[in-house]
């Protein structure tokens, strides 16, 4: 897979490209997705099963409204209520708890 992944910016209407390794998570923030990296914030249209479909397997769905990178997974809950990545401490949601621990104790 391409290490680079491509996001428009809604802001300045300009193709940045990312590195996956970079994108700490990915919100829904009302109508738009914030792609948060380890050295800026990107404010994105487009939905998150359509982001979720594009990323590599190291990334994962812990919420409703967020995704994350779990090579950033710095501390996360033993109830598996939230978890820490980077400076951002993420909900996760409860029907994604079950897979979520199954999942990432792969990555672990």
């Amino acid at each position: 897979m391409n290490e680079e992944f491509f996001l428009v910016n809604v802001d300045d209407r300009a193709l940045f490209p990312v590195k996956y390794s970079d994108i700490l998570c990915v919100k829904i923030d009302r109508n738009y997705l914030k792609v948060i990296t380890t050295y800026r914030e990107f404010k994105v249209s487009g939905s998150i099963e359509r982001v979720i479909s594009l990323l590599p397997n190291f990334f994962k769905r812990v919420h409703t409204s967020y995704i994350i990178n779990v090579k950033h997974l710095d501390t996360i809950q033993e109830s598996f209520t939230e978890c820490k990545v980077g400076n951002y401490t993420i909900p996760i949601g409860t029907p994604f708890r079950e897979k979520i621990e199954s999942q990432i104790k792969v990555f672990l």
